[in-house]
C-alpha cells in the first residue's frame, strides 16, 4: 500500500522535449512513473522504453535577430531591382524584348539598318528568358509584319519625290538619296511617305495610327523639337485620306505644326536676345539685352516654312478657324527662295504661297465665315475689295514664270482663287447697304465667279486617276467648293442676276457625275486593295448621291426642267442613294463637301 502511494506521488508528465521515442513517436504523452522506470504508456505495452536522443530547443525571438534579417532581406531586393534596371540599358534590341509597344520607326530599320536610339524604354529582367513562342502577343508591333522590302521601299520614295512632290513641293529630296538614309535623317517623314505610297487601305491606317503615336511620344512625352517632326506633320496633313474625316484632328495637328514652327524658331529671325532663350535663368545672367550672332536659314528651313504655312492655312480656311499669321520672317523666306531658286519646286512653292495668302485676306474680309469683327458697322462693303483684290492675283500671275502658270496643279489655285474673289459681293446685302435693286458691278463678279469655277471644275476633271491619288487635300477642297458656290447661286434670287443662266455656263450636275467617275476609278488605276472604305470609293458614292438631292433641288426651283427621262432617273437613284446611306447623318460627308451654312439653303 505504501509502495502504491508513492508511486502514485511522483506520476507526472514528461517536460518539453523530454519524451521517450515510443510516446514521441506516437504523439502521446509520456506519463512518467518515477527516475529509472518505464513510463506508463511502455509499461503498459510491456515494450523498452528508451529516453529521447535529440532535445528541441526553444529559440529565442529577439527583435536585434529579426531586424537585421529583414535589412538584409531588403539589401537583396535593392540589388536585384539595379540589376535589373542595368540589364535593360545595357542590353541590345533582339536580346532584351521590350515591355512596351515599339517606339519611332525600329519595324521600318529592319531594312535600313539598326539606328541607335539614346531613349529606350525598360524591360523587365525575367522578359530575357522568355522563348519568342512564349513572348505576349501586345508586344510584338503592328509595323514588322507589314514593313516593305527594300524594293517597295524605293519605289514608294520614287513615287514620293515624282509625284507628291512634284504637286507640293515643300520638301527636296536629292536623286542620290536612298530609303534607308531619308529612314535614318527623318524617320517621321519616311513613315509619311510610307504610308502615301501603300496600295492596302488596311495597311495605311495601320501606318498612320502609328505615326500619330511616334509625333505624340516625341513631341509630348521626350519633348523633341526637330525639323523632322514639321516635316512629317506637313507630309501627313497634306495628302488626302481618312485623318480628314474629323475635324477636331485637323485643329490639333495645325496648332501642333505650328508650335513646332514657334519652337523651331523658323517664324522669325535668329537675331534673338539670350533673356528669350527656354533657360529662364538667363534672363539673370543677362539683364541687358545682347543680339546674338546671326543664323542664315538654309532653303531646307524656308521650304518647311513656307509649307507649313500653306497647310496651316489650308486648315483654318476649312474649319472656318482664324487666319494663320504671316509675319516678316515668313515674308523674307518668300523673297529668298523667289530670288535665288535652288530647284524647280522652289518657284511652285513661292506661287502657291503667294496665292494661299491672297486667300487669307479673303478669309478675313469673307462674312460666312464669321470672323470676330469688334467694328462691324465701319466694316466697308465687301464689293470695295474686289478691285485691289484682283490687282494682287493679277501681279502674281504676271510674276511667275509661264511654265509655272502652264502646270495645272497651280492652275487650280489660281482659278480657285478668283473665283473666291469674285464671289465676295454675291452674299445677299443687308438692308443698309441696299442702295438700288439692279448693281451692275455685282453682275459683272457674278458671271466672272461663273467662269472661274468652270475653269477650276473642268481642269480638275482633266486629271487622270493614277494622278489623283498624289493630290494634295488643297485640289479636292477646289472642287467641292466650287460645286457649292454653284449650288447656292442656283437658288438664290438676286435681281443683279438670272440663275437660269447658269446652266448654260457650267452644269453642276455634270461636273458631279465627272468627278465621281474620276474617284470611282482611281483605286483600279492605282492598284489600290480595298474593300470600298476608301475615300475615293465613298467620294464616288456621295457625289452620285448629292447629284440625285440636288437634282430635285433644282427641278423644284426651276434652275432646270425636268424631262420623263430624267423624272425616272432621278426618282429611281434617289431611291437606290438613299436606301444606301443618309446623306445628313455621314460625318465624312459633313467634314468634306460641307463648308458652312450658306450652302444650307431652303427656297
Amino acid at each position: 500500500m505504501a509502495d502504491e502511494k508513492a508511486t502514485f506521488k511522483v506520476r507526472e508528465s514528461a517536460s518539453y522535449g523530454r519524451a521517450c521515442n515510443g510516446c514521441y513517436k506516437a504523439k502521446c504523452k509520456c506519463i512518467l512513473r518515477g527516475p529509472g522506470l518505464q513510463c506508463e504508456r511502455c509499461q503498459r505495452l510491456k515494450q523498452e522504453c528508451e529516453p529521447s536522443t535529440v532535445a528541441r530547443k526553444r529559440l529565442s525571438r529577439k527583435t536585434a535577430y529579426r531586424t537585421a534579417h529583414l535589412e538584409e532581406r531588403l539589401d537583396d531586393l535593392v540589388g536585384l531591382l539595379k540589376s535589373q534596371a542595368s540589364g535593360a540599358y545595357n542590353a541590345s534590341p533582339n536580346s532584351a524584348p521590350s515591355a512596351h509597344p515599339t517606339f519611332a520607326t525600329q519595324p521600318a530599320e529592319n531594312w535600313a539598318g539598326e539606328k541607335g536610339s539614346k531613349n529606350k524604354p525598360l524591360a523587365p529582367r525575367a522578359s530575357q528568358n522568355l522563348l519568342p513562342a512564349q513572348r505576349p502577343s501586345w508586344n510584338t508591333d503592328p509595323l514588322s509584319q507589314i514593313e516593305p522590302s527594300a524594293s517597295q521601299a524605293e519605289q514608294y520614295l520614287a513615287i514620293f519625290q515624282q509625284q507628291h512632290l512634284n504637286n507640293f513641293p515643300f520638301y527636296c529630296i536629292s536623286s542620290t538619296t536612298t530609303p534607308a538614309q531619308l529612314q535614318r535623317e527623318r524617320p517621321l517623314l519616311w513613315l509619311c511617305i510610307w504610308a502615301n505610297g501603300c496600295k492596302s487601305v488596311v495597311q495605311q491606317r495601320v501606318i498612320e495610327v502609328k505615326i500619330r503615336e511616334n509625333l505624340a511620344r516625341k513631341v509630348l512625352v521626350d519633348l523633341e523639337r526637330n525639323l523632322d517632326l514639321l516635316l512629317g506633320l506637313i507630309a501627313y496633313l497634306s495628302w488626302a485620306s481618312d485623318k480628314y474625316s474629323g475635324k477636331s484632328l485637323l485643329a490639333v495637328f495645325a496648332n501642333i505644326a505650328m508650335s513646332l514652327l514657334s519652337d523651331l524658331k523658323l517664324d522669325r529671325s535668329f537675331r534673338e536676345f539670350p533673356c528669350r532663350e527656354l533657360d529662364v535663368t538667363k534672363a539673370y545672367s543677362h539683364p541687358i539685352k545682347e543680339k546674338v550672332q546671326l543664323h542664315h536659314r538654309t532653303n531646307e528651313e524656308r521650304r518647311a516654312v513656307l509649307g507649313c504655312y500653306i497647310i496651316c492655312t489650308t486648315i483654318a480656311w476649312f474649319l472656318n478657324n482664324r487666319p494663320v499669321q504671316w509675319t516678316v520672317h515668313m515674308e523674307g523666306c518668300l523673297q529668298d527662295l523667289s530670288e535665288h531658286p535652288e530647284v524647280p519646286g522652289d518657284r511652285v512653292l513661292v506661287v502657291l504661297t503667294q496665292l494661299l495668302k491672297l486667300t487669307s485676306n479673303l478669309h478675313e474680309v469673307s462674312t460666312w465665315r464669321h470672323i470676330e469683327d469688334p467694328s462691324p458697322q465701319t466694316k466697308p462693303h465687301r464689293s470695295l475689295h474686289v478691285k485691289s483684290l484682283r490687282a494682287v492675283l493679277d501681279k502674281i500671275k504676271s510674276s511667275a514664270p509661264p511654265e509655272i502658270l502652264g502646270n495645272k496643279i497651280v492652275l487650280s489655285y489660281v482659278y480657285f482663287t478668283e473665283a473666291l474673289i469674285n464671289e465676295l459681293p454675291l452674299y445677299p446685302l443687308e438692308a443698309s447697304q441696299q442702295i438700288g435693286c439692279f448693281d451692275f458691278g455685282r453682275t459683272e463678279c457674278f458671271f466672272a465667279c461663273l467662269q472661274a469655277m468652270k475653269n477650276c471644275m473642268e481642269n480638275f476633271v482633266t486629271f487622270a486617276p493614277e494622278a489623283v491619288h498624289s493630290h494634295p487635300m488643297m485640289l479636292h477642297l477646289h472642287f467641292s467648293r466650287c460645286t457649292h458656290i454653284l449650288y447656292r447661286l442656283s437658288l438664290m434670287e438676286d435681281p443683279s442676276w438670272n440663275r437660269g443662266d447658269i446652266p448654260h455656263v457650267i452644269d453642276v450636275l455634270r461636273s458631279i457625275e465627272q468627278c465621281a467617275s474620276l474617284y470611282e476609278s482611281v483605286s483600279s488605276a492605282i492598284g489600290m486593295e480595298t474593300d470600298g472604305s476608301d475615300m475615293y470609293t465613298q467620294a464616288a458614292e456621295i457625289l452620285r448621291a448629292t447629284k440625285a438631292l440636288w437634282r430635285r433641288k433644282f427641278e423644284e426651283a426651276g434652275v432646270i426642267l425636268p424631262t420623263t427621262k430624267d423624272q425616272h432617273s432621278n426618282n429611281s437613284t434617289l431611291q437606290a442613294d438613299e436606301g444606301i446611306f443618309d446623306l445628313p447623318a455621314d460625318g465624312w460627308f459633313a467634314d468634306i463637301f460641307h463648308w458652312g451654312e450658306p450652302f444650307s439653303i431652303d427656297t
